[in-house]
């Protein structure tokens, strides 16, 4: 994992939404090259995916008419 999707991951964590959540908590964070899916379940990190196509990749699908 990157360093600032890992630094900006555990801030999120710290926050009351995910300290104080009773059930699935999901944070996305979506990068140039790769995106990053997070799930907190209780307020504890379960799950953690990284995919290599990030939102240009994503964006390049579309196409504009």
């Amino acid at each position: 994992m990157e360093i600032a999707g890992l630094s900006a991951l555990n801030s999120f964590s710290h926050t009351p939404a995910v300290q104080e959540a009773e059930g699935i908590v999901c944070y996305l964070e979506a990068g140039a090259s790769s995106l990053f899916i997070s799930f907190f379940l209780d307020g504890e990190l379960r799950l953690v995916r990284k995919f290599d196509h990030g939102s240009a990749y994503i964006h390049g699908g579309f196409r504009m008419y």
